[in-house]
Formats: structure tokens, C-alpha cells, sequence
């Protein structure tokens, strides 16, 4: 994902909400991030991404799905 953004293959907040989707996954399956890697999240995580975290946390795998569309949805609808 880096060389295809540097190349510009990958458009920048593409590649930004990539990377913020799949280092927040490693983290949640356990594994240790880099410092840079921490550095990066904790710049560009957005409001969305910390909401999903926390009902993955507390739902089951079925739930989480169907919470994380449906506030989406309220948000659109309002």
C-alpha cells in the first residue's frame, strides 16, 4: 500500500482509512504495533473508526455487523 500510494496508485485518504482499518484489526487480534504504526492511528482514526471499536468490544461477531450498519444508517437519516 505504500509503494501504491507514493506511485500514485492509491489515492492518500484511501490509503489513510486502509491503513487505519487494518492496523486497528492487528491490534485487536493481538498483535504489537510499532511505534509508528501507533503514531499513525492515533493521528487518523476518526470518530467512525473509534465507534466501531467499541461495539466490536462488547457484541458478538453477528451483532457487531448489525449495530456498526445501523448507526451508520441513523446517521445518514438524520
Amino acid at each position: 500500500m505504500d509503494r501504491d500510494v507514493m506511485v500514485g496508485k492509491l489515492p492518500r485518504d484511501v490509503y489513510t482509512q486502509q491503513k487505519v482499518e487494518i492496523l486497528t484489526a492487528l491490534r485487536k487480534l493481538g498483535e504489537k504495533l510499532t511505534t509508528e504504526d501507533e503514531a499513525f492511528l492515533a493521528a487518523n482514526a476518526s470518530a467512525t473508526l473509534s465507534h466501531f471499536e467499541k461495539v466490536t468490544a462488547s457484541l458478538g461477531s453477528e451483532d457487531k455487523i448489525m449495530a456498526l450498519a445501523s448507526s451508520g444508517v441513523g446517521k445518514t437519516q438524520t
